[in-house]
């Protein structure tokens, strides 16, 4: 350093201790000085402070010297506490200080000032960071106990407490000697503080004192050490009644953070709730300890809140490991290698730990981030400077090193066992008990999956060391550790190679038995299930299917247990995808045990769980206001409906509507994509906004709702009559029991199909060998589903081949724009075409597609009916009469009462059919109120939405005639059935029936974006499932659009439909479509099955006595139907004026004879007016009373349906037009019935 530098070093010391001296120590003064000079805080200033003093002592008088002696003192107390500059360099200039005023205060001629010094010189050695820690601790403990030869309980009692106080704090980080002795030492040392500062005389340092010795019982290793946690959170909760966070605010952070790490670690108790008090103190001390105001305390709190996420058992795992990684590194933005090493070390090997058990993210790549974090972590924590921490680093990376999944298997087990024998030179049994059993588990692991070595030899050694582990894990003092230790013994034991088979098996069901006694569902759900699963595994393999079924009942449990705890939608749902082979091992023991009841309980508990939560979500608020929060979440998300809905229509807008907006007539490239690209991000952001709702209403449901029951006696109720829809509040229902109905509930394993049969008298079993996953529902998926489900993208990839004249399997990519479409070829070359011409050859390949499609309908329900067994199974059925159909998978997406049997009819001829999404979607329909308000209106249409359906309004028209809907309840086009007003229709006028006729589309990749088209903008499935919108009046809904009943079924079966949705909302019965279907077909279709529902037949009789008349439809037919209309008619007309008494007895008992007669097989009765069926004896009959309206009403209803059917033969062709299942069979009827 130059002579110049030098200079300004002396004339800074100089400033400071002036300022220091003239306002006697004053902060104010001093660390505005410190602040400026930080460049000027380093050794140099600790060699001339020293030189410079030393010097100076030996030139004044004795006055002066104690003068600069003290102010140096003051000084080096300020400097500190001083939180900016570098905190090593601080203490060696502070250390400075007090060894040189030590010179003029001695023990001799100021004993009172040498023993403060010493105190003061003690706490920068406990702390100190430059030099070894161990000698650090050392000196800092020889200064206590000199500081404590002067300051005596008796002559200074409160500085004798400050100092017993900080010796503790020494004793309890003391690296030499015995760790259990330096503790025993610190705690002993705090209560000797204690019996001075007490609560009643010096309240504050009581409290400091309290969580000190918190601090001191939490690592305390002798003496109970479930008792010592008890004692450390009693401290805290004392030292807690004096720090409020209002008087002491700091301190109370600090003690919340201290009570916090002891709730993650505590024994007694619930781990569970531990860990939830443990995150709930951390984000308390949080919020006084700012990253702005104390740093490192902040730090320090998230390193720890870290932990407490990385451990947390409730809530979403994969979202607590994601929580804990965020929480790692925000605390590394402040512990640094350079700064602060141990610290950094310490959250390093943390954050490693995250990355090793990460979820989300590839797993091979977080296993490789947390290798080469344990590394990092190493390269401070030495073995010669941390022994015990690098020991814990070693464990931790032989973890990772047995999960790795890149390099040799083989030879990462070897270098976790290499690295666990290195811990254990350190982690002794006598020293580090509790550290040793860890190390021990972890070995066993390691040699229970060991590749290399002899395998029966690797499996003794894991045994082994298993029972050492568990000669310090205890069930008593370390239950969870204990039983997972039991746990992995057993997984050995049924392994073991050696010894007798029996006995081992024997052993092994021993271990998993007594780790089950402290993994319970409810406390360790994960662990629990693992060894259930294991239990109910063996169980089974030794063909003892009770003891299997009791064990994967705990392990359902514990899933959904586990389930319960997420309010994360998605996370939830990874659970059951995760877990369902728990549910399909168990469903397999109970065939096998032939407890086909509870099989059939189980199937039902499984499926559809996610619509379910969705429904009962939505059903919380039925009874009263749905809370403010809700309702605004589901106001953004309308509103982010509306945004998306207005670009998808300036995408759409027809170009003779953009002229006369004054707009151009071609959207840019470049719009084009800007528009795409923000759909697509507001839909990402009202799903957003959807599972924030969803996680506001998750836990709700979990403490309020009330599970639906999936009891076979419940299920039995499922098979009573429910109350006609029409007659809600018209009689009390009188529940029959029938036993003529039975339920079908189908579900398919790795092997077979089963079909359950429920009825009065019990479960049967239907099995489809060899129909399991592949066979048959992956078939099913390739051969129906994806067929139709690709026929878009199929005709545009055959589409742009045909014109750009490729191979399809050249073609990468298509992008369509407004005028033409980009086409990326697999050789990286791209090509342009006509956008006209590409939606001509796209439409034509379509329709080709699809006629492929409608070509093997029949042949593939004939195959399906051949793989099910269908003629079989109707054998089983003797007497039924009604059939409930619980599909699974994709059998969801057949018309299974269109399966064709070997005598020539359908399973639809044989019974009546109604379908559902699970027994518990038909048990909460069934569960609807059953009384709505008196004169609401009996039915409401909503007609040709976008105004391009050419036969809708005549089905509407159809309709409205047999209903005599209400004009104000008939919305017509797309003015009338906005989104509103169709709301409107169903929760503010709430019809009893509802006919919807337009368009509608399934999305079978985000279902919750399936649609009603209405004519303003979407109603979203999703929307559907809003809890604000809720129609439980709502009997018969007819969605006589395209696509209302068909989803995309998963392995865990959850089948989201606008159907589905619509049942969530109320509506007691659904017909809706499984595919495309035909305008012309449908109009018929419709007018046929509400012509039938309006006489009262049921809802399914109805739907299928309609699509057998739509199939066997004829032009002859519906001209025979038109000849006797029309005479009917005539004959009216000309008898007029015949009165009451010329009318026969038959006639004038039953007027609905005339009707029946004219009509043949096509009851019109309910075309009769409420008036007519009132009053049968109605004498005025002319030509304008209201019976010949209606009869002249039938007759042109006839002529419209004639005109229908001649214009079909024209378009399709054939004497039956309707006959192929395309045409008559895509409706089903799910709901009441």
């Amino acid at each position: 350093m130059n002579e110049q530098r030098t200079q300004d070093y002396f004339n800074f010391l100089m400033e400071v201790l002036q300022a220091t001296a003239d306002s006697n120590g004053d902060t104010k003064i001093i660390y505005p000085l410190l602040r400026a000079n930080l460049d000027k805080l380093d050794n140099n200033l600790a060699d001339i402070l020293r030189n410079w003093a030393t010097a100076k002592f030996s030139e004044v008088e004795a006055d002066r010297v104690t003068f600069i002696a003290n102010t140096i003192w003051y000084f080096s107390n300020r400097l500190s506490d001083f939180p900016l500059g570098n905190k090593e360099n601080n203490m060696e200039i502070g250390i400075a200080g007090y060894e040189t005023v030590l010179k003029v205060f001695t023990r001799e001629s100021n004993p009172e000032n040498w023993a403060a010094i010493q105190n003061n010189l003690a706490n920068v050695y406990s702390d100190r960071i430059r030099g070894y820690k161990t000698e650090n601790l050392e000196n800092a403990i020889a200064a206590y106990h000199l500081a404590l030869s002067v300051r005596t309980k008796e002559d200074f009692p409160m500085d004798w407490a400050i100092t017993q106080n900080n010796l503790a704090a020494a004793y309890r980080n003391r690296i030499r000697g015995d760790k259990a002795e330096n503790l025993e030492n610190a705690i002993a040392t705090y209560h000797l503080a204690l019996s001075v500062r007490t609560k009643e005389d010096f309240p504050y340092y009581w409290a400091v004192t309290q969580n000190n010795l918190g601090e001191a019982y939490s690592e305390r290793i002798r003496g109970d050490k479930a008792e010592n946690l008890e004692n450390v959170i009693a401290a805290y909760l004392l030292a807690l009644s004096v720090c409020t966070k209002e008087d002491f605010p700091y301190y109370w952070a600090k003690t919340q953070n201290n009570l916090a790490i002891a709730y993650r670690n505590r024994i007694r108790g619930y781990k569970t709730e531990n860990l939830e008090n443990a995150i709930a103190a951390y984000h308390l001390a949080l919020s006084v300890r700012t990253k702005e105001d104390f740093p490192t305390d902040w730090a320090k709190t998230q390193n720890n809140l870290g932990l407490a996420y990385s451990e947390r058992i409730k809530g979403d795992k994969a979202e607590n490991l994601e929580n804990a990684i965020a929480a790692y590194h925000l605390a590394l933005s402040v512990y640094t290698k350079e700064d602060l090493p141990k610290d950094w070390a310490t959250t390093q090997n943390n954050l490693a730990n995250a990355y090793s058990n990460r979820i989300r993210g590839d797993k091979a790549e977080n296993l490789e981030n947390a290798i080469a974090t344990y590394h990092l972590a190493l390269s401070v924590r030495t073995k010669e400077d941390f022994p015990m921490d690098w020991a814990v680093i070693q464990n931790n990376l032989a973890t990772a090193y047995g999960e790795r999944i890149r390099g040799d298997k083989a030879e990462n087990l070897e270098d976790a066992i290499a690295t666990l024998r290195l811990a254990l030179s350190v982690r002794t049994k006598e020293d580090f008990p509790i550290d040793w059993a860890v190390i021990q588990n972890n070995l066993g692991n390691a040699n229970l999956y060991r590749i290399r070595g002899d395998k029966a030899e690797n499996l003794e050694n894991a045994i082994t060391t298993y029972h050492l582990a568990l000669e310090v894990y205890t069930k008593e003092d370390f239950p969870m550790d204990w039983a997972t230790t039991q746990n992995n013994l057993g997984e050995t034991y049924r392994n073991r190679i050696r010894g007798d088979q029996v006995e081992n098996l024997e052993n092994a069901m021993a271990c998993y038995q007594a780790a089950l006694r402290v993994a319970k569902p409810d406390t360790l759900p994960i662990l629990c299930l693992t060894t259930s699963r294991n239990l109910a595994s063996l169980a089974s393999k030794q063909k003892d299917y009770q003891l299997a079924i009791n064990n994967y009942e705990i392990a359902i449990a514990a899933i959904e247990q586990s389930r319960d705890w997420i309010p994360n939608e998605t996370a939830r749902q990874e659970i059951l995808r995760n877990y369902m082979f728990v549910y399909e091992n168990m469903i397999q023991a109970c065939v096998n045990a032939e407890q086909y009841d509870k099989a059939l309980e189980t199937v039902e508990r499984f499926r559809c769980r996610r619509l379910l939560d969705l429904i009962l979500t939505k059903d919380l608020y039925k009874n009263g206001e749905v809370p403010e929060d809700i309702l605004k979440l589901e106001a953004e998300m309308e509103e982010k409906q509306r945004e998306i809905d207005y670009l998808h229509r300036q995408l759409q807008t027809p170009e003779d509507k953009q002229e006369m907006l004054g707009s151009s007539r071609h959207v840019t490239r470049d719009l084009w994509d800007d528009i795409t690209g923000e759909i697509q991000k507001l839909v990402r952001e009202k799903g957003e906004i959807r599972q924030k709702m969803l996680h506001r209403l998750y836990p709700v449901l979990e403490e309020e709702s009330k599970p639906l029951s999936v009891s076979v006696e419940a299920m039995k109720g499922l098979l009573n009559p429910p109350l006609p829809p029409f007659e809600r509040g018209e009689m009390e229902h009188r529940e029959m029991e029938r036993d003529d109905v039975a339920l079908l509930s189908f579900y398919t394993t790795r092997n077979e199909t089963y079909i359950f049969i429920l009825t009065q008298t019990g479960v049967k079993l239907h099995r489809c060998q060899e129909q399991g996953y592949e066979n048959f529902q992956f078939w099913l998926g390739d051969n129906w589903l994806t067929p139709y489900s690709q026929i878009d993208d199929s005709a545009a990839f055959q589409a742009v081949a045909n014109l750009a004249k490729c191979d399809i399997d050249a073609i990468e990519s298509i992008n369509p724009k407004p005028s033409n479409v980009i086409v990326k070829l697999t050789d990286g070359t791209t090509t342009e075409i006509s956008f006209s011409d590409f939606e001509a050859s796209r439409k034509q390949q379509k329709h080709k597609l699809y006629k492929q499609w409608q070509d093997k309908m029949e042949g593939m329900l004939k195959e399906i009916a051949d793989r099910l067994q269908i003629n079989q199974l109707i054998e089983k059925l003797t007497d039924i009469k009604e059939i409930i159909l619980v599909p699974f998978m994709y059998l969801h997406q057949i018309p299974l009462p269109a399966l064709p049997l070997d005598n020539g009819e359908y399973l639809g001829d044989k019974f009546r059919v109604r379908i559902a999404p699970s027994t518990q979607v038909l048990t909460f329909c069934r569960q609807q109120p059953q009384n709505p308000e008196a004169n609401l209106p009996r039915y409401g249409i909503v007609e040709n939405t976008r105004d391009d359906l050419p036969y809708t309004p005549k089905e509407c028209e159809l309709v409205a005639q047999i209903y005599g809907v209400a004009r104000e309840h008939h919305l017509k086009g797309s003015k009338e059935a906005t989104k509103a007003k169709y709301k409107q229709l169903l929760t503010k006028e709430k019809v009893l029936g509802l006919l919807s006729s337009h368009h509608a589309k399934s999305n079978l990749t985000e279902p919750l974006e399936s649609k009603l088209l209405l004519g303003d903008t979407d109603l979203t499935l999703g929307e559907l499932l809003n809890a604000s919108i809720r129609f439980p009046q709502l009997g018969d809904l007819f969605l006589s659009c395209c696509e209302t009943a068909l989803g995309n079924s998963e392995l865990t079966d959850d089948i989201f439909t606008l159907s589905a949705a619509f049942l969530s909302a109320g509506a007691s019965n659904v017909i809706s479509s499984l595919w495309s279907v035909n305008d012309l077909a449908t109009t018929i279709l419709s007018y046929f099955y509400h012509r039938n529902r309006a006489q009262g037949i049921p809802s399914a009789d109805a739907l299928w006595q309609a699509q057998m008349e739509l199939k066997e439809l004829t032009l002859a037919k519906a001209e025979e139907s038109l000849e006797d209309a029309e005479a009917v008619l005539e004959e009216f007309e000309g008898n007029h004026y015949t009165v009451r008494a010329s009318c026969s007895p038959e006639i004038e008992e039953n007027p609905e004879a005339v009707l029946e007669e004219f009509a043949g097989n096509h009851p019109v009765r309910a075309s009769c007016s409420p008036e007519i069926e009132e009053n049968p004896g109605n004498t005025e009959e002319t030509p304008g009373n209201t019976e010949y309206e209606e009869k002249k009403k039938i007759a042109d209803n006839c002529q419209k349906v004639y005109d229908l059917v001649e214009e079909a033969q024209k378009l399709i062709g054939g004497e039956k037009p309707f006959n192929h299942p395309y045409y008559w069979a895509g409706f089903v009827c799910q709901g009441e019935g």
